[in-house]
Order: C-alpha cells, then sequence, then structure tokens
C-alpha cells in the first residue's frame, strides 16, 4: 500500500502545473486572429496534371488574413469555422506576354482540429471544408512590357453577346482546407495550409464551342496567429 501512494506521489509531482492548466485551457473555447501568405499560385488545369499542376513554383502570389473560434467538440477534438479575406493570383506567360488574375475572396473555414499537448505547447492537424465568395478582381495583360489592367466581372455564364474584351471568373469557390501546426502555451501559433479548390472558375461561355477550360483554386499557405 505505501508503494502504490509513494507512486502515486511521485507521479503527481512529475505533472507539471502547466500541462494541468494547458488541459484546462483545452476544454474552453477560445477565439484566434490570423495572418499569412499564399504560396501558390491557381492552376489552369486545360495543360496541367493534378490539383497543383506539374510546376510547384512557391511564389508569393497573395495574401489571408481573418479570425476563427475553437470549440470543444471531444477530448483532443475541435470544431473551428473561420472568417477569411484571401487573395489568390494566376499568371500565365506565353512568350513576351503574359495574363495575369487577381482576385480576393470573403472565405468561410469550417475544420475539424485534432490537438495533442507538446513540451512547450500543442501540436495540432485539421481539415475541412471552405466556400469563398469573390469581392474583387483584376487582370494585368502585359504584351512587350506594356501592361493593361482591367476589371473581372464575376458570372457563372457568358451569354453570346458579352464582349470579348472583358475577363470572367465565377464569383463561387468551394473546396477543402488541411493544415498542421504549433501553438504555443502563450496563444501563438503558426501552421502550413493546404487548399484544394473543387469548383471550375471559369463561367460556362456560351461564345466558344467545346469550352472545356478549368482553372481552380489550389494554394499552399503559411499563416501566423494569436489565440486568446
Amino acid at each position: 500500500m505505501r508503494t502504490t501512494l509513494l507512486s502515486l506521489a511521485v507521479i503527481f509531482l512529475l505533472i507539471s502545473p502547466d500541462a494541468i492548466s494547458q488541459d484546462k485551457v483545452m476544454q474552453e473555447p477560445s477565439f484566434a486572429v490570423l495572418a499569412g501568405i499564399n504560396l501558390q499560385d491557381l492552376k489552369d488545369q486545360q495543360l496541367k496534371e493534378g490539383w497543383f499542376g506539374n510546376d510547384l513554383n512557391f511564389d508569393f502570389n497573395g495574401y489571408h488574413a481573418g479570425i476563427n473560434i475553437q470549440i470543444p467538440v471531444l477530448t483532443k477534438i475541435f470544431l473551428q469555422p473561420g472568417f477569411l479575406i484571401s487573395q489568390k493570383r494566376n499568371k500565365d506567360v506565353q512568350g513576351l506576354s503574359s495574363l495575369e488574375y487577381r482576385i480576393s475572396y470573403f472565405e468561410i473555414p469550417i475544420n475539424f482540429v485534432f490537438k495533442t499537448l507538446g513540451s512547450i505547447g500543442y501540436f495540432m492537424a485539421g481539415l475541412g471544408p471552405y466556400a469563398g465568395y469573390a469581392i474583387n478582381g483584376k487582370a494585368f495583360f502585359e504584351d512587350n512590357s506594356q501592361t493593361t489592367k482591367s476589371k473581372i466581372e464575376f458570372k457563372n455564364v457568358i451569354k453570346n453577346d458579352d464582349p470579348l474584351t472583358v475577363y470572367y471568373i465565377r464569383p463561387f469557390d468551394a473546396g477543402g482546407n488541411i493544415f498542421l501546426g504549433y501553438e504555443l502555451q502563450e496563444g501563438f501559433f503558426m501552421q502550413l495550409n493546404i487548399q484544394i479548390g473543387m469548383t471550375n472558375m471559369y463561367p460556362e461561355d456560351n461564345r466558344l464551342q467545346g469550352n472545356n477550360l478549368k482553372l481552380k483554386n489550389s494554394v499552399f499557405g503559411i499563416s501566423a496567429g494569436y489565440r486568446f
């Protein structure tokens, strides 16, 4: 009996107060602010294979910023809905000319997150769907060092009498999120994001026969934030 009590006392002493407080915090709802950069552009999948195409360029292609709320569901499992403003880009170079899209979205990600204690915080992994709606967009056409900027119009169907000089993109976007990260006990965190778009961003174009163009929002990103 004494041996058992002594063993329990040693185990109790080995458990740090920080770990106890962290477990308590993990059972409470919390809010976070976050921001970061998008490193992978939109992919024209007419010529490229796979979710991210054949060339992963990891260039700076936009930003994202927003908030989320973390709600305990089960032990170590959380529901994490959020709201983001995210800019995504695509640049297609053909010889001496290029066409670049810059599109900003309101996005609502809804992730399920697994968190477990580490030495100074939490390891975390999440996945879930997202939905986005375009709020602003510009197209930049460059030819022989001369750049023409145009506003993008958002519509799902291009009519026969719509002008050929306007750039069109679907306003609605949806897909899936995956992220991995680490959160310090003080609340600061960093995470690597992967976003896989499921929606073809090119509208149905009644001006063209056999239109099979595909453009999807497939993005790598890095975020930093603070949870309180």
